[in-house]
């Protein structure tokens, strides 16, 4: 071989190591017990502090943290990059154990950071600080108890682009100490995805959605939230354009007299006055979703004469969600008036008081309900609403496999099964992979952060991918045929969709949950 075919394939594989940061990324160990900061921070040799790691740490690198107590901030030196994440994470589950720090983690200003596996407890403001320009973490797979600070995981003022995966996270008072108020608190950001998180308790919200101003495009989906001291999931001032499905929200308020950190109002409350589910913004996609035993579910528009915000809720699509024994199902509450909000294929089942409450003293309240199983509760339309606007609501026994152990799955022959309305329908018939529909806002293209919606139309079988959203023209991943009023829906099994959370025998849909695990150590 010449000499200059060697060099050229030196110089091929010098370049692919240039372009390729990944290439030079190290692994490195932190030990409480027997680390020292003069070692090489090998598996064998790991260093004592997650500082030291901190200093080091390059786009690329991943450090293990072993079992210990850290009494130390985890504060990144520097940000990774998109493809090289700077990951801290927990060593072959062990607990590595962040404590007696003010904020467990400070991502101020940093991003592309992970952290993986890790144990947070007992912190004097934050178990997590991202406020500021924070984007593109991935916070997963960790357990966090007891912080004083309002938030627990913060989100502020353009923390775009997060994630918020399967981690444990519980508020905990003692003696009047602890908290946090809000569970999770984000606030002016956007693009954020919260999922897979079991969330306990919260002197305030659990999770908490704030706009304030930036619209929100969040993914919230598939959290468990149980809250008895007060409210489950506040979505408000304008956090518009999110979508949130597939969570369970249990028990909001059921036990509101103990929220000792919550203040003189909350403990005085009536208990139908906490929210499992309060929503004041516009465009969102509520879906999917399960609710038991909380106070109320709101759908909320009014301005906030403290800061001046109006809080609109107009446009929102709610569809496919099972209510079950809760004190106020559904409530609509319009200072301003409310527009274009549609309930569809809900079920709203056992209410204590009621199944659906609408109170509009000062304007319009633009709310349909369509297609929707509605039994045991009362129904209370007051001030300006139209019941014009209430169209074949049925009043059938539900037939849930178990809701004493939480399982509301649909039993074999329940009438709820291909008894839903199709959420949309064709303009045209024609053929390709773009249809335009008469409603789009029942789907998702993802909005760059998640998959679009899988779709189905009436008559076929297969499933089709969004992949663009484009006003009511909807672009899909392979071709196909249609005719003029076609029904377009989510993917379902057997003629037209069900009604509530569950599809039943459907692979597509998830699994109602069996209970909620509840972890307090």
């Amino acid at each position: 071989m010449s000499s200059k075919i060697i060099t050229i394939k030196i110089l091929f594989v010098f370049a692919i190591l240039i372009a390729s940061p990944s290439a030079w990324a190290a692994t490195y160990y932190v030990s409480a017990s027997d680390g020292n900061d003069s070692y090489p921070g090998t598996l064998s040799s790991p260093w004592k502090t997650i500082s030291k790691a901190s200093s080091t740490l390059q786009p690329g690198d991943t450090v293990y943290i072993r079992q210990g107590t850290y009494r130390e901030t985890l504060r990144p030196q520097k940000s990774g990059t998109s493809g090289n994440y700077i990951t801290y994470a927990g060593y072959n589950n062990e607990d590595a154990t962040i404590t007696g720090v003010y904020d467990g983690v400070d991502l101020t200003n940093r991003s592309y950071i992970v952290l993986d596996g890790l144990r947070i407890v007992d912190v004097g403001h934050y178990w997590v600080n991202m406020h500021g320009a924070s984007t593109n973490n991935i916070i997963k797979n960790s357990y966090m108890r007891k912080a004083d600070g309002w938030g627990g995981i913060y989100l502020r003022d353009g923390s775009n682009y997060n994630k918020i995966l399967n981690n444990t996270l519980i508020s905990a008072a003692e003696n009047g100490v602890g908290g946090p108020d809000d569970t999770i608190f984000c606030w002016s950001s956007h693009h954020n995805i919260f999922e897979g998180n079991d969330i306990q308790f919260g002197a305030h919200v659990a999770l908490n959605i704030e706009g304030r101003g930036v619209k929100g495009y969040h993914v919230i989906r598939n959290n468990r939230i149980y809250n008895p001291w007060h409210s489950g999931l506040a979505v408000w001032r304008s956090a518009d354009y999110s979508i949130i499905e597939g969570n369970t929200i249990i028990d909001s308020g059921e036990s509101y007299q103990n929220n000792v950190l919550g203040s003189d109002r909350d403990r005085s409350m009536s208990r139908e006055q906490h929210a499992g589910f309060q929503v004041s913004s516009s465009n969102l996609i509520i879906r999917n979703n399960t609710l038991v035993n909380n106070g109320r579910q709101i759908l909320d528009t009014w301005t906030d004469f403290a800061d001046g915000q109006d809080k609109i809720a107009d446009n929102n699509r709610i569809y496919n969600n099972t209510f079950y024994n809760n004190y106020i199902s559904i409530e609509s509450r319009a200072e301003g008036g409310t527009y274009g909000n549609i309930y569809k294929n809900n079920i709203i089942d056992n209410s204590r008081q009621y199944s659906v409450k609408q109170n509009t003293p000062f304007g319009y309240n633009g709310i349909f309900y369509i297609m929707n199983n509605i039994s045991e509760g009362q129904i209370r339309f007051s001030g300006l609403s139209d019941t014009n606007h209430w169209s074949e609501n049925t009043n059938a026994a539900t037939d849930f496999v178990s809701p004493a152990s939480g399982d509301f799955n649909l039993k074999n022959g329940s009438p709820m099964i291909d008894a839903g309305h199709f959420l949309t329908s064709t303009i045209n018939s024609g053929s390709g992979n773009t249809i335009q529909v008469g409603d789009a806002k029942y789907f998702t293209d993802g909005m760059g952060i998640i998959e679009g919606d899988l779709i189905q139309l009436e008559g076929q079988t297969q499933s089709l991918r969004i992949v663009e959203i484009a006003n009511n023209f909807i672009t899909v991943d392979k071709n196909t045929t249609w005719n003029k009023g076609d029904g377009v829906s989510l993917s379902f099994s057997g003629r037209t969709p069900d009604l509530g959370a569950f599809e039943y025998n459907s692979s597509s849909a998830p699994s109602a949950p069996t209970g909620l695990k509840m972890i307090i150590n």
